[in-house]
């Protein structure tokens, strides 16, 4: 049997010896590392018994509440994980909490509350001093059997301006997607050619795959996220990137 096998059978092991473990005895603190523990290893779906059972006996712990939101947003349940975010939160301002919140907000259509977040996550940005992250993922989802994510950048730099990018969720660092910019060269060239007024930008969304780039469209003022995120959803319904 190869060494890779006999290293997945163990952990497959270990985790259903985990998930079946009983609770009895356990403090709040034990099934809090329990639970976390099993989240960080990627079992969230059973990580949920443990964390739900260190709520009931410490409803006002911030890791706790964390933990869980993790939890059930990871297994597709946005709406159990929202009210621990947002008590998180009101504690907590932090980049990952608040992006994390955001996601919530994206996948139960509560536009007006992501926005909100979305400024708090620039201001805490604009006042965090030091190394700070470029951006945030604002939303993972799932349409039929593609799981994207899309990533927004906090400050989008000039000359080449990226605004979302739109990536397999599997494979995050992979040169390959989408994304919707503003370069300044072709905003340059269009505002001459067609007398567009002072300060005019022109917005595209492309795709970017190893050396091949494709263009889906132009837009004359830029798009909200949701008209893009339909954009993009429709292009990989269609076949994704020609890679």
């Amino acid at each position: 049997m190869k060494k890779g096998i006999i290293v997945f059978i163990l952990a497959a092991i270990i985790s259903a010896c985990a998930s079946n473990q009983s609770m009895e005895g356990m403090d709040g603190k034990d099934l809090y590392n329990m639970g976390m523990d099993l989240l960080e290893k990627g079992d969230a779906k059973n990580s949920i018994r443990y964390l739900q059972a260190a709520y009931e006996l410490k409803k006002d712990s911030f890791g706790v509440n964390l933990g869980l939101a993790d939890a059930y947003l990871k297994t597709g349940q946005p709406k159990k994980a929202l009210p621990h975010f947002e008590y998180y939160t009101s504690e907590y301002k932090e980049f990952y909490a608040l992006a994390r919140l955001v996601q919530t907000y994206q996948a139960l259509s509560m536009y007006e509350e992501r926005d909100t977040r979305i400024e708090e996550l620039h201001k805490l940005w604009d006042s965090t001093a030091g190394e700070k992250p470029a951006g945030f993922i604002r939303d993972v989802f799932i349409d039929k059997d593609m799981k994207l994510l899309a990533f927004q950048e906090y400050s989008p730099n000039s000359p080449n301006m990226i605004f979302y990018r739109f990536m397999y969720s599997d494979n995050a660092s992979s040169s390959n997607f989408i994304s919707l910019g503003s370069y300044d060269s072709t905003t340059e060239i269009t505002r001459e050619l067609e007398n567009k007024p002072e300060g005019w930008r022109l917005y595209h969304l492309d795709g970017y795959c190893e050396n091949m780039h494709s263009t889906y469209g132009f837009f004359d003022e830029k798009p909200t996220y949701n008209q893009v995120r339909k954009a993009v959803l429709d292009i990989y319904a269609k076949g994704g990137l020609a890679c």
